[in-house]
């Protein structure tokens, strides 16, 4: 844990984490490059499963996130109450990690994919971030 997260029973020291935080992402949407891109996901399955499928090839040729330009993914959960963003080159670095969680599927098995838990994925980004 970093030092700056330690707990604190100081409401307006939590208060200045919290807008450290919120002016970052902030920042993010507004300022910095003079544009950013964004690859937007939609994962089907994870409220019946529990995994997110995160597509490395199709019918043979790469996709998914081994072709993707964007600086960020955005992977949004079935019913639009909860998604993440995170930069593609962390993504690419956590799923480095899980390359034995690779599975074929997708349409009659054609696709290949990370095939990672929530839950890990969670931990891997804060593992790596």
């Amino acid at each position: 844990m970093k030092d700056d997260m330690m707990f604190n029973e100081n409401w307006e020291y939590d208060l200045k984490i919290g807008k450290r935080g919120e002016n970052h992402f902030s920042r993010l949407l507004r300022e910095g490059a003079e544009y950013y891109t964004v690859e937007v996901k939609t994962d089907q399955q994870i409220d019946r499963t529990g995994n997110l499928f995160i597509e490395i090839s199709s019918r043979g040729k790469q996709s998914g996130i081994n072709r993707t330009k964007a600086d960020y993914w955005y992977i949004q959960v079935k019913d639009y109450d909860f998604g993440f963003m995170i930069k593609t080159e962390l993504l690419q670095k956590v799923l480095k990690a899980h390359e034995s969680d690779i599975v074929s599927g997708g349409d009659n098995n054609t696709s290949r994919a990370y095939k990672i838990s929530l839950t890990q994925m969670m931990r891997s980004i804060l593992h790596y971030a």
